[in-house]
């Protein structure tokens, strides 16, 4: 069964290698730098995150995925700068991406609006030669499945623009212009990337000076593929704890059934440390084979240097 399961995974992971190529993360309000430069500086200090995901749980080959980000503001805050390093992996392929962000921000008389760019390097690996694979017939006569371990590396850029006020942001981006070829046979008929789109927006209603309301959504198209959208509710307690849920509609859009439904808790053990926990319940026609998907993430923001009095 295990072996079954694995075929079936890897011919989904053909599929996604087509039209599916960007990370899903529950907690993307606490990520919105990897699918938008433009929030880079939005911290004026130094800020460093680190997220782990597994997802579909118990299921051999599933997707699993790790970041790490660093950003900070520059030259009166009215620059910001990022580096990161993203890995993702699914049945017997990996991806290894690379990033710089670079925004420069105006300051408005309600908010201020970011402009931003990207440039990424990423690497496409599978490894033919794992155990997991099974076939109808020898592999030296079956020409479908190949001998040796492939590997692509392709460069990209992207864009952004986001816009934070008091209560609200909204942001819109596509942080991988380039549809490179990264079939490994290099015709490009099998695997292209796709240009990803993103649309994130969500408004804080203070509630009282301890409590508030955080409402969001993050909205992403592909070409070829249905819309995917994801809506979070928020509690925020003093700015040290916080919990919600996220309601993800993805494989059953039409039906409004969703892929998932999300359950999410922030702690905060300091102003500048914050740590996250989610958990997805699928909702989606795989709930029967796997037992949902976890998702943790760790923040820390740097001490703002003080400024000396004249």
């Amino acid at each position: 069964m295990k072996r079954l399961i694995t075929v079936l995974i890897f011919v989904m992971q053909v599929g996604l290698a087509y039209s599916q190529q960007q990370q899903v993360l529950t907690q993307y309000f606490n990520h919105i730098l990897t699918f938008n430069p433009a929030y880079a500086g939005h911290h004026t200090s130094g800020e460093i995150n680190v997220a782990y995901r597994n997802q579909w749980l118990g299921l051999e080959g599933a997707p699993e995925f790790q970041l790490a980000n660093y950003s900070t503001a520059l030259f009166g805050e009215r620059v910001g700068a990022g580096i990161g390093l993203m890995r993702s992996s699914m049945a017997i392929s990996s991806e290894l991406t690379a990033n710089a962000y670079y925004s420069y921000r105006i300051q408005l008389e309600s908010g201020v609006l970011s402009l931003g760019v990207q440039a990424s390097v990423k690497n496409f690996t599978s490894d033919f030669n794992d155990s997991r694979i099974v076939t109808t017939q020898p592999r030296d006569i079956d020409p479908s499945i190949p001998m040796e371990n492939g590997s692509v590396t392709v460069p990209n850029f992207g864009f952004g623009a986001y816009y934070q006020a008091k209560n609200y942001f909204v942001g819109i981006s596509a942080p991988r212009m380039l549809q490179n070829n990264i079939d490994f046979a290099g015709d490009g008929f099998a695997s292209r990337e796709r240009l990803h789109s993103y649309i994130t927006a969500g408004y804080n209603f203070d509630v009282n000076r301890e409590i508030s309301i955080q409402t969001s959504m993050l909205a992403k198209y592909v070409k070829g593929s249905p819309l995917d959208l994801d809506m979070t509710l928020f509690f925020r307690f003093v700015e040290r704890m916080g919990f919600g849920m996220n309601y993800r509609l993805r494989d059953e859009f039409n039906s409004l059934q969703g892929e998932s439904l999300s359950f999410i808790i922030n702690a905060s053990a300091s102003p500048q440390f914050m740590i996250g926990f989610s958990y997805d319940m699928a909702l989606s026609r795989l709930r029967d084979f796997h037992g949902g998907s976890l998702e943790l993430f760790v923040r820390y923001n740097l001490p703002e240097a003080k400024r000396e009095s004249k």
